[in-house]
């Protein structure tokens, strides 16, 4: 039904944090049996992805974590995680489907995830793709996660290219900074930063999916999606202008002043 539409799924998000059973964690779960148990729901998004021919399986352990101190041994932990991720990595190098790992700093966890950021993400999956192989482990940015770890999309996407870590999807939303997971319309709280994220994706030449990631509690959600979608579209427009003076930027950034570099790009964001 899909094809004949002319669409595709573009992901598979697993889930091990809505089941009673994986309140104390998923793959980082006390109980080795349950821990199995996460594994092998993380595994049928493998399989999913095999049968429905989705690229992309993105991993976000909304139940491992902590919410006291204390409550876990954190590096223990990890080592769970990692390991439960290189068994997932195995199976999907088989079937040529790319593994994303989504770092968020906290919620529904309250005092921190697993991967509570983008460098810590970076580091797991430097470790699986040392396991197994490759640089088949990547990424899932969320832009409103990065927000909430008072930094920003860009510098996501900027040190995951540096570390040699892909990113295989981009989630797209708006948010304020330092707040919880607001999941707003994109390019509804800054201009200039939603731009500056869009224009690093194509400096990078970042070629995967953006998807909208939203809860629109109190608007009519066909509307709200489509209204991001607009904004994306016409923020993306302000990106692809930037791109094309981006000798300029790069002048601009020698000198190591704001106005020499909004001199060049407030014309683009704001006329």
């Amino acid at each position: 039904f899909l094809a004949e539409l002319g669409m595709s799924v573009t992901a598979c998000n697993i889930n091990t944090w809505t089941h009673p059973k994986f309140r104390l964690g998923g793959a980082c779960n006390p109980d080795a049996a349950l821990r199995q148990a996460a594994l092998e729901e993380v595994l049928k998004g493998v399989e999913i992805c095999r049968l429905m021919k989705i690229p992309v399986l993105s991993v976000w352990p909304g139940s491992d974590g902590a919410d006291y101190h204390f409550q876990i041994d954190y590096k223990e932990s990890l080592e769970w995680f990692t390991e439960a991720l290189v068994a997932v990595n195995t199976e999907c190098l088989k079937h040529g489907i790319k593994l994303a790992l989504e770092p968020k700093p906290y919620e529904p966890r309250e005092l921190y995830m697993i991967i509570p950021t983008a460098a810590s993400a970076i580091l797991v999956a430097q470790r699986v793709n040392a396991a197994t192989g490759g640089t088949n482990c990547g990424l899932t940015i969320d832009y409103g996660h990065q927000k909430m770890e008072a930094t920003t999309a860009s510098t996501a996407c900027d040190l995951a290219d540096y570390s040699g870590i892909p990113v295989h999807k981009f989630d797209v939303n708006d948010a304020r900074q330092g707040r919880n997971d607001q999941d707003l319309m994109f390019g509804t709280i800054s201009i200039p930063e939603s731009v500056e994220y869009l224009y690093t994706t194509f400096v990078r030449n970042y070629r995967g999916y953006y998807s909208q990631d939203q809860f629109t509690y109190r608007e009519e959600p066909t509307r709200a999606i489509e209204r991001s979608m607009i904004n994306f579209a016409n923020l993306s427009l302000k990106a692809v202008r930037l791109y094309d003076r981006r000798a300029e930027i790069a002048a601009a950034r020698t000198a190591g002043t704001g106005p020499d570099i909004l001199d060049v790009v407030s014309p683009v964001l704001v006329g």
